[in-house]
């Protein structure tokens, strides 16, 4: 995928309800189970940094929340400005909506991606993402955005590096 697709299907999914996970996913380079198990209180906005320090797996029809697989894989994550500022209105957007629905603040350790206190699928995740190709003329995307697949590979897409 070049920079160029990249950006393409960016613009695309700006129309899906998901655009703020792709978008965190191109800025960072996070797996799939990362991003889905990202938590408030893991965004250090004021430093331009967010922690990994949990994942979100989805085994038949049940998300389990669970450390990460290894001790290289817990880590901490630096954030674009533009990201930060991207970050922080989705959460005022979530803590409005949260307030709303459920007549309290948002919690610290509600997912930053999900609704109220659930999670998103990632297999509904994967889905939109490969809608999202197909319409983009992107071929080879099929069960997961192949964004989600090659964190190393989108690092060189950001850089400039990969064609």
């Amino acid at each position: 995928m070049s920079i160029s697709e990249l950006g393409h299907e960016l613009e695309l999914a700006a129309y899906s309800s998901y655009y703020p996970v792709y978008y965190t996913a191109v800025s960072t380079g996070l797996r799939q189970a990362e991003l889905c198990g990202l938590r408030w209180r893991d965004l250090g906005l004021d430093l331009l940094s967010l922690s990994v320090n949990q994942v979100l797996y989805k085994r038949m029809v049940i998300c389990e929340v669970k450390p990460p697989k290894t001790q290289h894989s817990r880590r901490r994550v630096n954030l674009t400005p533009k990201l930060t500022l991207f970050l922080e209105d989705h959460k005022a957007e979530r803590g409005t909506l949260y307030w709303r629905l459920a007549g309290k603040p948002l919690p610290l350790d509600s997912l930053v991606f999900g609704f109220l206190d659930k999670p998103y699928d990632p297999s509904i995740l994967s889905h939109d993402f490969a809608i999202i190709a197909k319409k983009a003329g992107i071929e080879g995307v099929k069960n997961k955005p192949a964004l989600f697949l090659h964190p190393h590979y989108n690092y060189q897409l950001r850089a400039g590096v990969a064609e």
